[in-house]
């Protein structure tokens, strides 16, 4: 005869089997400083070097039909297969505006709370090495206090901006680094002069992380051509320095990824990021202090 399940036993089981509470540990981190990884000049044999993610799983060159004949780059630890043809179009922008223009806006709009990107970590039973986690990528709201260094000081409380989508994904922790696996990710942007959502068709996240969370890492996905013309068209008609034009001619030469009819409609591209802890309000939040008179 079957020996009974003790009470105690069979409530864990029914909260298992319910979608209980997520076991392990939950770590979230606030961008501090963002931009697009670019090729930085070096060679590695007969590859160029850039950061980035091997975001397709393969090595393409200029033989490769289903990259559109797109050569991989070399991260600068010895990836091989990177794909990061965004590169490109990042030099022609950074070409036709003032040096240093496109980094100064983005790192304004995260100093300033306008672009406050979070990566949280959950489920994590082991941060050196843990085979499934999840990762949820969205906005916070708040105003953030600045260290001397000029960046976001660590430890500060936010909320997730109600108005911005939570992306979630799937991964693990292999030897201290943070590995998703494709997910789709929506997140704000600073690109052209202007903000917007760039949405990043299966993007994945490779990141340093440890006990207090993300601390660097890259994000990658596809950028379609569609939504670059959209963003430039937008940039148009608010500065003197028109970009759709141009572009037009020269993207569908640099698109790699996402082959529809025989050609390639989008750009891999690649966000370097440096990050630090940070936390969530647990509900709604705190209300504002009344001001002095």
């Amino acid at each position: 005869m079957k020996k009974m399940l003790t009470p105690l036993l069979l409530s864990l089981l029914t909260a298992l089997s319910c979608g209980g509470e997520p076991a392990g540990e939950t770590q979230s981190a606030v961008v501090t400083t963002i931009g697009f990884a670019a090729r930085n000049g070096e060679m590695a044999g007969e590859l160029e070097v850039s950061d980035g993610i091997d975001l397709d799983g393969r090595m393409s060159d200029r033989t490769d039909i289903d990259s559109c004949r797109k050569s991989d780059f070399v991260a600068p630890d010895g990836r091989p297969g990177i794909d990061n043809q965004f590169t490109y179009l990042f030099e022609t922008v950074e070409d036709m505006a003032e040096e240093g223009t496109i980094e100064g806006i983005i790192q304004g709009s995260i100093n300033g709370g306008r672009l406050l990107l979070m990566i949280e970590v959950n489920d994590v039973e082991d941060w050196t090495n843990d085979d499934s986690v999840s990762v949820r990528v969205f906005n916070g709201v708040g105003t953030p206090n600045l260290a001397s260094d000029g960046y976001i000081v660590p430890d500060q409380t936010f909320d997730i901006d109600p108005g911005s989508p939570i992306n979630v994904g799937t991964g693990r922790i292999v030897d201290g680094v943070l590995e998703t696996d494709p997910f789709e990710v929506e997140l704000p942007m600073a690109f052209f002069n202007v903000f917007f959502d760039l949405r990043l068709v299966d993007a994945q996240v490779r990141a340093n992380i440890g006990p207090e969370g993300v601390t660097d890492g890259v994000m990658g996905g596809a950028v379609t051509i569609d939504q670059i013309l959209e963003i430039a068209a937008m940039a148009d008609e608010m500065q003197e320095v028109q970009y759709g034009g141009l572009l037009m001619g020269v993207l569908p030469g640099m698109a790699d990824m996402v082959r529809v009819d025989g050609r390639c409609t989008a750009l891999s591209a690649n966000l370097y990021f440096e990050s630090r802890r940070a936390f969530l309000y647990p509900g709604d939040p705190p209300a504002a202090e009344p001001e002095s008179e």
